[in-house]
Formats: C-alpha cells, structure tokens, sequence
C-alpha cells in the first residue's frame, strides 16, 4: 500500500498484481480473503435484483466465475461468455495496461481457465474479434431476445414465473464489456419496456 498526504492508505493496484499474477499461492491467499466479501456484495445484489426490482433478467459481471468456488455457478440459471482470440485479449490487457510487460500480460491471462473452455461452459458466447460496435451490438440483442425467450416463452407471466420459481433468471457475464454495452443500450433504447 501507499500512503496519501491525507495518509489514508491506498491500494497500489500494479505492484499487488504483479505480486499475486507471478506467484499462485499470493493470488490464493488474497482471493480467500477478498471473495467472500464480494460474493455477499454480490449475492446481495442478486437477490434484491431477482425478488425486488421490476427487472425481467438480474446480469451479474464474474470475471472468475470458473476460477471461483463451485456453487457460484449454480446461482445463475444462464451464463454469457464474451470471448476473443488470445493475441486479441493480450493486446487489449496492454492497452489498457501499458506499463504491464507481456510476461505480466501472459501471466494474467494463464491465472485464467482457457476462454475455450469457458466458452464449452456458457450456455451463450458473444465473440468479440472486432472493433465493430455494430457486430457486437447484433450479438448482444440476439442473445438478449434468446434469453427473454427462454423465460416468457413457455407461456407464463414473469408474475408466475416468480411464484414457480422464486425468482427472475440471474445471468453471469464474464466481460465487463457486455455489461456495460448492455445499460449503455438500455439507456439509449427509451422503448423498452419489462413487466
């Protein structure tokens, strides 16, 4: 950590990943202590989302929803894996990163379980190779229609829905990228409407 003139101490984000990324057991012993504090953030949210809110579908943005605990996955009814070719994703990581080395770019990227399995894993894959906005955009509301499919299409209100099941459906997103594209789309789409 470093200290401000102010000396609230803060969390120098670079030297702790190159500190947990180059060495397994770090990354361990800072994942047991952070993850249960984020799964209640988290978990809470979901449930606020599911029983709550007027929402039709609770999205949630798990980076490590594979790398995590078991039951993780069993929370979410369907998973989006946003996946794009490994040289792609390390030059994206630099960009965003540039005083990361590509052996640091490397090492984040093997701390990871292989995007192709992950992509064997989700039940949806938006394939994101492109700079195109549009071909992205095609994606996301392709898969958004599937999904208010899967949950309107056997006939049920979302009213009855709830009362079957307890809930609206939670998807898991691993990219930060469909979250966001996604309340970007929804704030611009004035026409949507849920019930």
């Amino acid at each position: 950590t470093t200290e401000t003139t102010t000396t609230t101490p803060l969390l120098d984000r670079r030297k702790l990943g190159a500190a947990i990324f180059a060495n397994s057991s770090k990354r361990k012993l800072l994942n047991q202590i952070t993850h249960p504090r984020i799964l209640y953030v988290m978990l809470k949210q979901v449930v606020w989302g599911t029983y709550f809110s007027n929402k039709d579908i609770v999205v949630c943005d798990v980076p490590l929803l594979y790398e995590g605990p078991l039951f993780l996955r069993w929370i979410f009814g369907l998973t989006i894996c946003v996946a794009c070719e490994e040289q792609l994703q390390r030059k994206r990581l630099q960009q965003r990163n540039p005083d990361l080395s590509l052996q640091e770019c490397q090492e984040r990227i093997a701390s990871q379980i292989p995007t192709a399995q992950k992509v064997k894993w989700a039940n949806f894959v938006i394939f994101n190779n492109t700079s195109s906005m549009e071909d992205l955009e095609e994606q996301v509301e392709q898969i958004r229609e599937e999904i208010m499919h899967r949950i309107y299409g056997v006939g049920l209100s979302l009213l009855q829905l709830l009362i079957i099941i307890g809930g609206s459906v939670p998807v898991a997103v691993l990219s930060k990228l469909y979250s966001m594209k996604y309340e970007a789309s929804n704030s611009s789409s004035s026409s949507t409407t849920t019930t």
